[in-house]
Formats: C-alpha cells, sequence, structure tokens
C-alpha cells in the first residue's frame, strides 16, 4: 500500500541548501539526490515523488527516481506559495500558503485539473493540513475541525473538533479505512473507519503522558510523546514496541514513519534511520548529521537534510609541537566556520619501546583534541608510523631516513588495533569525530609492506575490533586511498574487510585541475580524475558489497600553489595559481552538494609548512605566516554553503 508523505515539523528549519534524496529497493542502497538545494518538504508513495521548494513550488514525479519533475498546481497557486504535497495513489495533493486545500488526480505530467477541498477559495475558513488516501480525502482546519470525506465529491465528515463538541482537532492520519487525530487535550486516538468508536491509543486519556505526533501505515499506529520516544505497534489492539528515545537508552526522537513493513526516525542527533520488516529489526542510517526529514514507503525511502555535515581542513600539530602555533591555526579554522579537523599522530611517537606508553606524547595530542573542542571542532585523528618493534621482519626501510622504519607495515595488526585502543580510550577522545587507519596505503612512498591491501584491511579488522571495545561510539576510518582507487578497496574487501569498518575516506586528487575536469588519458584513470567519475565509482564499489549506506569521507583534497615554473617535471601539472586554488575549492562545495554519500570534506591543508619538496610546501590555504590566500576565504563560504542550520 502507498502510505501518503506528511509533513512532520522538522528539528530545525531548512537552510537554503537542503536537499533532497530518495532511495528505491533495500534499506542498504544508496541514496540518489533529487534537488540539491531548496527542499522545504518530501513526500513519496510507491511510484511517486514529490517535493516543496523554498521558491514556493510543488514539483513531483513518477516512475523512476530519475524522471524529471514535474511543476504542480502553477495555474491555482495564483502568486501564493506551495506549503504542503502529498501523494496517494494516482492523486497528488496541495496546501497553499493562502490556506487553500487542493487535489487532483491523473499522471503527473497530465492535465492539471485541480478541486479546492477547503479554503477561502471555496468560501471556508482556512485549510492547515491535507491528508489523502487513494479514494479518501482529509483536511484540518483553523476552526480546529479534521473532516473527513470518502471521495473527492462526497459529505465531508467531522472526525473531531468543535463542529462535533469536542476540543480541537492538533492533526489529522488517514490509510486505508483509519481515521487518526491528536487533539489539543494531548490524546491519539484512532478509529477502525469512519463511523466507529475511538480508541484512545496514548495520552493523558489512557494514563500517559502527552502524545506529540501520530502516525499510521497500513496496519500499523505509531506515537511520538514528549518524553521523547518514539513507539509502534502492528495494529491498534496490540502492544506497543518504541523504537527510539529515553525509553530504549537512546536520545529523543524527533520524527517517525510508518509503512506497512518499514518504520523510520529521526533523531536529536540529526541522524535518520529506517528498519524492515519487523518493528525488533535492525536500524539502517538512512542520512547522517544532517536528517532533516524522513518519509518510507515498502519499497522507497525518502529524506530531506543538509549535505556535508562534517568540514574543514587538515593540520600537523604534532611534528612540531608548539601550542601557540596551533591555537593560531584552530582560531583559523573556528573563525572560518569549520566543525572538523584532521590531524596525524604517530604511534611510534607514544610507544616507541612495545608496552611502555609515552603519556607525555598522549597529553600534547589531548591538548590539540581539547583545544578544538573548545571551538566546536571535532577532530579525525589518522594513525600512522608503526614502532620498530613491531614492524614486519625484512621490511625494505629507507635506513638512511632515521624513521624510515615507520612506514612499515606492522607484523602482527592487532598491535596497531591496540595502540588505536590506547588512544581511543583516553578521555579526550570523547571529542573524537573518527580514527583513521593509515594514510594513503594504497602508496607505497606510505605504506611498505608485502601486500598493502592486506595489510591495510587487517589493520582496519583489529583497529575496529580493538577501539569498540573501550569507545564504540568512535568512527573507524578505512581506506584514505590516494586518487579514486576503488581496486584497492575491492582487494582490501577480497583480504577480509568485510563489515569491520564504518567510512571509507579518500583523497581526490585532480592535479591542477578542477574538480569537474576530466583527466588526460596520461594520467592514471583509476586514481586521478574529475571528483563526479572518480567518487561516484567509489561508493559504487562500496554498494557492490552492500555498504552503500555507509559515508564517504574526503579526508584530504586541495590544490597546491607551488611557485611556477620552478618546479621540475611533473610537479608543474600540479601547481596553480592562488586565484585558481580559490576556484577549484568552491567548486568542489558545489559538487560535494550532488553527492549525498559524502559525510566529511577536510581540505589539505590549512597552512603551508616546510616539506621536502617546493610542491608538497604549498597546499596551505594560508602562508605560513598565516596570512591568507583566496582559498581561506572560500573554504570558509563553501562550509558556510553545506553547513546544517543550528
Amino acid at each position: 500500500m502507498a502510505v501518503l508523505a506528511v509533513l512532520a515539523a522538522p528539528a530545525a528549519p531548512a537552510s537554503a541548501t537542503t536537499g533532497c534524496y530518495a532511495k528505491e529497493g533495500a534499506l542498504n542502497g544508496a541514496l540518489v539526490l533529487q534537488r540539491a538545494s531548496g527542499c522545504e518538504q518530501v513526500a513519496v508513495s510507491d511510484n511517486r515523488l514529490a517535493i516543496a521548494t523554498s521558491e514556493g513550488a510543488c514539483l513531483a514525479k513518477e516512475g523512476a527516481l530519475s524522471a524529471p519533475f514535474v511543476a504542480q498546481g502553477t495555474a491555482v497557486l495564483n502568486g501564493s506559495r506551495c506549503a504542503e504535497v502529498t501523494l496517494a495513489g494516482n492523486r497528488i495533493g496541495i496546501r497553499t500558503a493562502d490556506g487553500n486545500c487542493r487535489v487532483r488526480e491523473g499522471a503527473v505530467a497530465g492535465a492539471q485539473t485541480w478541486y479546492t477541498m477547503w479554503g477561502p477559495a471555496v468560501g471556508t475558513n482556512r485549510c492547515t493540513q491535507l491528508a489523502l488516501t487513494a479514494t479518501r480525502v482529509g483536511v484540518m482546519h483553523e476552526g480546529g475541525d479534521c473532516s473527513v470525506k470518502e471521495n473527492l465529491f462526497t459529505t465531508w465528515y467531522t472526525m473531531w473538533g468543535p463542529g462535533v463538541g469536542t476540543n480541537r482537532c492538533s492533526e489529522l492520519r488517514i490509510a486505508g479505512s483509519r481515521v487518526g487525530v491528536r487533539h489539543e487535550g494531548g490524546d491519539c486516538s484512532v478509529k477502525a473507519d469512519l463511523f466507529t468508536t475511538w480508541y484512545t491509543m496514548w495520552g493523558p486519556g489512557v494514563s500517559t503522558n502527552r502524545c506529540s505526533e501520530l502516525k499510521l501505515g497500513a496496519s500499523r499506529v505509531g506515537v511520538r510523546h514528549e518524553g521523547g520516544d518514539c513507539s509502534a505497534k502492528n495494529d491498534m489492539f496490540t502492544p506497543w514496541m518504541t523504537q527510539w528515545g529515553p525509553g530504549v537508552g537512546a536520545n529523543k526522537c524527533t520524527q517517525l514513519a510508518l509503512s506497512g513493513s518499514r518504520a523510520a526516525v529521526m533523531h536529536e542527533g540529526r541522524d535518520c534511520g529506517a528498519k524492515e520488516p519487523a518493528l525488533n529489526s535492525q536500524w539502517v542510517t538512512q542520512f547522517s548529521a544532517g536528517c532533516r526529514q524522513v518519509e518510507v514507503t515498502d519499497t522507497r525511502v525518502a529524506v530531506r537534510g543538509d549535505a556535508l555535515p562534517w568540514s574543514g581542513a587538515g593540520t600537523h600539530p604534532m611534528w612540531n609541537y608548539n601550542p601557540s602555533d596551533f591555537n593560531h591555526e584552530l582560531d583559523l579554522l573556528q573563525n572560518a566556520g569549520a566543525s572538523t579537523m584532521r590531524f596525524d599522530v604517530s604511534w611510534d611517537g607514544f610507544e616507541h619501546t612495545e608496552g611502555t606508553w609515552n603519556q607525555a606524547y598522549l597529553d600534547d595530542v589531548g591538548a590539540v583534541v581539547t583545544q578544538a573542542h573548545a571551538r566546536g571542532i571535532r577532530p579525525v585523528i589518522v594513525l600512522i608510523g608503526t614502532p620498530p618493534w613491531a614492524i614486519q621482519s625484512g621490511c625494505p626501510h629507507d635506513t638512511s631516513d632515521p624513521y624510515g622504519y615507520t612506514k612499515c607495515a606492522p607484523q602482527d595488526p592487532t598491535d596497531y588495533g591496540a595502540g588505536a585502543a590506547k588512544l581511543a580510550s583516553q578521555p579526550w577522545a570523547a571529542h573524537l569525530l573518527g580514527l583513521e587507519v593509515w594514510n594513503e596505503p594504497n602508496e607505497t612512498s606510505s605504506l611498505i609492506s608485502t601486500d598493502r591491501a592486506r595489510s591495510a584491511a587487517q589493520m582496519t579488522v583489529a583497529t575496529f575490533d580493538a577501539v569498540n571495545t573501550v569507545r564504540p561510539e568512535l568512527e573507524i576510518v578505512t581506506g584514505s586511498v590516494l586518487g579514486g582507487d576503488e581496486g584497492f578497496l575491492e582487494e582490501m574487501y577480497d583480504e577480509g574487510l568485510g563489515k569491520k569498518f564504518d567510512v571509507v575516506s579518500m583523497h581526490p586528487y585532480n592535479g591542477n585541475r578542477s574538480p569537474r575536469t576530466p583527466a588526460p588519458p596520461a594520467w592514471n584513470e583509476t586514481q586521478f580524475t574529475a571528483w563526479t567519475t572518480t567518487i561516484p565509482r567509489m561508493h559504487g564499489k562500496m554498494a557492490a558489497h552492500g555498504d552503500g549506506s555507509k559515508d564517504i569521507w574526503l579526508t584530504e583534497f586541495g590544490w597546491t600553489t607551488c611557485p611556477l615554473p620552478e618546479p621540475p617535471g611533473d610537479i608543474r601539472e600540479w601547481c596553480v595559481s592562488e586565484q585558481t586554488q580559490a576556484h577549484h575549492v568552491s567548486e568542489a562545495f558545489g559538487v560535494l552538494k550532488e553527492l549525498p554519500y559524502i559525510g566529511a570534506a577536510i581540505a589539505y591543508e590549512l597552512r603551508d609548512h616546510d616539506a621536502w619538496n617546493v610542491y608538497e610546501e604549498h597546499f596551505g590555504l594560508v602562508h605560513e605566516d598565516f596570512t591568507a590566500k583566496p582559498a581561506y576565504a572560500a573554504l570558509a563560504a563553501g562550509m558556510a554553503s553545506t553547513r546544517p542550520a543550528p
């Protein structure tokens, strides 16, 4: 059965960049962008999708999610704004800002004959909610009544409100033959048909706290109550099952959605999740951190959310520990509006000798994390640097480099996992966003191993297992691959990666080209090319292994302003002017808005620094003396364009 999707009050007002996304089929499949910004409300049925936009339009499509949107009700809006759109069967309903509720039947792209159900256009008071099934129509109006009719042209029957001598109706739901209302007394009640007896589901009428939201789905009933729980039952007379909230040890539930075989919630952490088929099934995350609305049918999921909740830049405070410098860098990140940052931590730095912990080093790491947290920034730590006692036997590292051994993979990956768990067990680790397993392990210059993919997979699994025993909420980030090397990720799956990670990271560098510009054939197509190719290809690899619902984090991206024409050879193909760097950073955020599975974007890097070549020295968004390049302002503007509203 197609269940109508009606806007439930979102946790926060929409921002200009709130997008709409949808998926069809399995809950762990990938969301498909439907509109990148200005999405005020989304409605979904099994064969249709509709949105209300910030420009005041109602748009709908039918059939495939790739079908084009068709404007609805343009002629009858008459200068008013579309405030809400609903779907059921072959019907589309719109509620306009001037208080009229209208319904039409037929194909989305067909002739549009609209019938006003309630509102000033037919001489009644303003309509404040519209509800539809394939046959029935329901309205709530400003007089406080909720009324239902059997079809478009039959008589209205008042279900609740002053018109039948009760208190005011606050919410109306209809599904199949059932009718549900929430009224100002705080009760949510349901009846089996228009003329049968009301049964109170939740509220003071049955000695519970006040009901805040009512949902109906096929035979199911769901409520959200003022205690913060969302609960559902399989029919009107079966026991309640708490889906999310304090009643099951979770944070508060802020929205509930139901269909015949699915349930979905949004909670105050701004995650949206869904489950199927039973009410006691496991949750599958649909949209992380920036979710504003979720709706489900038995075959589709639609969400409205802010893309890219985590963004910032990388720094290197542990390279040459200087509190004055890193606090200056943190101030720059805060002033730009960063919500995260990334910095590298050396395993060798805190366990150079097996089992002997360098607490002073750990405390220095903690000082960076604590100072970042004080500025509203949650860091991602990338753990690198194998100590000499742990390296693979016979590792062919550069012996002329006193720290060359740190690039060697560990002989026993569980030693690396234990080091990661030591980091995660520190009190300050509660402020971390994620822990990334190594840096660019697909590169011989970053990881020396007899089998780099096997080592990377085994370190990730060991880290996931070890960290989950001490801090299970910490995101374990795998991959960190240079370019778009999805072949390396496939090898990691082959080597036993399994489900032992939360996020895949990648570094989609593209030379001196913009994020949308394809690389020439001479470049390695599997690593360096347009983001619009490399990133979806990587996500496709994840989806093929059943991980389509997991995020990709760009833990490095950027362009170097190395001086021209001095760099020799192919280094020149990476150098850009400061103006071009700013342009590319701006364009990057435009691309990221189109990719709903990108959960974080961290520019490389905040500040220029002394390095081993002129190319590496100039990726900074600010100069070494902290003066800004144009790209610093571009980063701030890009982050602001994708930042969730408070």
